[in-house]
């Protein structure tokens, strides 16, 4: 007999995405683009290329980011990444600071369904290094 997940599992799943929305202040005026460009490269391997660029004030960004990660298909519904993160920040338009993080991931992808939606889920882990930013690592040699 095949293996069914239990009824009450995928409600708690259910509970777990439902957030409480919190109101948004009158001058938040935050956009955030996310590009990612995903290539099988044959067999279990994989690669992954995330751009990330954040803007305030309908007009500065503040922040954009690069993400480049290998990662290998260990079944049809795992695939662990392991990366490397380039992150410039600004303020107003004025550069502030460099972060570089080494990031690694594990996905879940279509591991249940509910109703006509299919649920996955991602599982990340950073390093944060960054330029005179304190609580980080500090500079990267180079």
């Amino acid at each position: 007999m095949p293996y069914e997940r239990p009824e009450h599992l995928r409600i708690v799943t259910a509970l777990a995405c439902i957030t409480t929305p919190q109101a948004a202040h009158a001058d938040d005026t935050q956009n955030w683009e996310t590009v990612t460009v995903p290539v099988a490269l044959g067999g279990p391997w994989r690669v992954s290329n995330e751009t990330v660029a954040r803007s305030r004030d309908a007009k500065w960004f503040y922040e954009f980011a690069n993400n480049l990660m290998p990662g290998d298909k260990l079944n049809k519904h795992v695939t662990r990444w392991a990366g490397y993160t380039h992150d410039i920040q600004y303020l107003y338009g004025n550069f502030t600071v460099m972060e570089y993080r080494a990031r690694q991931q594990v996905t879940l992808d279509n591991i249940d369904k509910v109703g006509p939606a299919s649920l996955s889920g991602r599982l990340r882990l950073e390093e944060r290094c960054g330029e005179a930013v304190a609580g980080t690592c500090g500079p990267m040699p180079g």
